[in-house]
C-alpha cells in the first residue's frame, strides 16, 4: 500500500512540474509578441513621413509656414542710389512718388484752370476777299459764365497787321464768332499772305498767370470756297 501511494505521488508532480513549465513558456511567448508590437509601433512615425500619424501630420505645416515666411522675409528689394537727389529708393517707391507728383501737378493744373475760368479753345480765322472781311470763330469751354477779352493779330510775308481785340461774354461751352471788316487794298493784302494768325483768350479780373495760358497759333493754311482759312497745327495743340 505504501509503495503504490508513492507512486501515485511521483505521477501528480510530473503533472505540476509540467504545467509550471508549460505556462511558464506560454508567457515567455506573449511577452515577446508584446515587445515586438510596441517596437513597431514607435517605429512607424519615423518612416512614414509626413502622413505616419497625428504628431507628424500637426507639426509639419506649421513647419512649412515657418520656412516659407522665413523665406519671404529673406528676400531684399532691390534698391537704387540717385546721386541727383541725394535719395535711396527701394522696391517701387519711385514709382509711387512719380505717380504721386504728377497726381499733384494735374490737380494744380486743375486749380490753374479753375481759377482762369476759360479751360480750352479751339480757334479758326477765314479770309473772305469778296466780302472785304475776315470771319474769326472760336469754340470754347470753361467753368462758369464769365466776360472775356478776345485779341488777335497775324503776321506773314507782307508784315504784321493788328485785328484789334474785343469784349464778349461766354457761357460755360459755346461758339463765339466775329468779322473784322473793311479790309481792303494793303490791309487784304497782308491777311492774304498772313503765314500764321495769333489769338488770345482771357477772362477779366482773372490772376496774371492766365494771361497767355489760351493763346492760339493758327499756322496750318488750307484751301477754301470763299478764301484760306487757318487753323491750328496739330503738332501745336495743348
Amino acid at each position: 500500500m505504501r509503495r503504490r501511494a508513492a507512486r501515485e505521488e511521483t505521477g501528480e508532480d510530473q503533472n505540476a512540474r509540467f504545467a509550471w513549465w508549460a505556462s511558464f513558456l506560454v508567457t515567455l511567448v506573449v511577452v515577446g509578441l508584446l515587445s515586438i508590437v510596441h517596437s513597431a509601433q514607435a517605429a512607424q512615425p519615423l518612416a512614414a513621413g509626413p502622413s505616419a500619424g497625428p504628431l507628424a501630420t500637426s507639426l509639419f505645416p506649421e513647419d512649412l509656414e515657418a520656412e516659407d515666411e522665413w523665406e519671404e522675409e529673406g528676400e531684399e528689394e532691390e534698391c537704387e542710389w540717385d546721386a541727383e537727389e541725394e535719395e535711396l529708393w527701394c522696391g517701387d517707391e519711385r514709382e509711387e512718388a512719380l505717380e504721386e507728383e504728377l497726381e499733384e501737378g494735374r490737380e494744380e493744373e486743375r486749380a490753374r484752370a479753375s481759377e482762369c475760368i476759360v479751360t480750352g479753345v479751339d480757334a479758326r480765322v477765314a479770309a473772305q476777299p469778296r466780302r472785304e472781311r475776315l470771319a474769326l470763330t472760336i469754340r470754347y469751354k470753361g467753368t462758369r459764365r464769365a466776360a472775356v477779352a478776345i485779341a488777335w493779330r497775324l503776321r506773314g510775308a507782307k508784315g504784321k497787321l493788328s485785328l484789334g481785340s474785343e469784349r464778349a461774354r461766354f457761357s460755360r461751352a459755346g461758339t463765339y464768332r466775329h468779322f473784322e471788316t473793311g479790309l481792303r487794298g494793303k490791309r487784304m493784302r497782308k491777311a492774304l499772305a498772313a503765314r500764321e494768325f495769333r489769338v488770345e483768350v482771357r477772362a477779366l479780373n482773372t490772376p496774371d498767370h492766365c494771361k497767355g495760358d489760351l493763346a492760339t497759333r493758327l499756322a496750318s493754311r488750307r484751301s477754301g470756297g470763299a478764301g484760306p482759312y487757318w487753323v491750328e497745327r496739330a503738332a501745336d495743340r495743348r
